[in-house]
């Protein structure tokens, strides 16, 4: 098996990472292991030169947007706020800018399918 080479100001970013993104406490390793390989390509941006570094560069960008990716889509089923999208959907319908007019029913038919599909996933 290879040897890991990392240093410790690597391992305390990736940690910081980690935890930045609250996922310290999760139970999303994948997602924590992306932070640590983040933090390793940033060591060696630091450490590269010319097209090399480009490439680096390219690679960590690549991935800071895969970890963007994959916390939105993990973390779909674990929203602390969804009990509000009703009030926020019901105050973007109040917006006066709009050129529709607003109806408590379409907001009704909305918000009751939504408990509708909340009631059978409970089950």
């Amino acid at each position: 098996m290879a040897k890991l080479k990392q240093s410790k100001e690597t391992l305390r970013l990736g940690e910081l990472l980690v935890k930045e993104l609250d996922l310290d406490q999760s139970v999303d390793t994948l997602g924590r292991w992306m932070s640590h390989h983040i933090s390793d390509l940033m060591a060696e941006v630091d450490s590269s030169e010319g097209t090399k570094k480009q490439e680096i560069e390219d690679r960590c960008h690549e991935a800071i947007l895969a970890l963007w990716q994959h916390i939105g889509v993990f973390q779909k089923s674990h929203r602390p706020l969804e009990d509000t999208e009703t009030l926020f959907t019901t105050i973007r319908a109040l917006d006066p800018e709009k050129t529709h007019t607003f109806s408590v029913r379409k907001l009704w038919k909305v918000s009751k399918s939504q408990v509708s599909m909340k009631s059978q996933n409970i089950g």
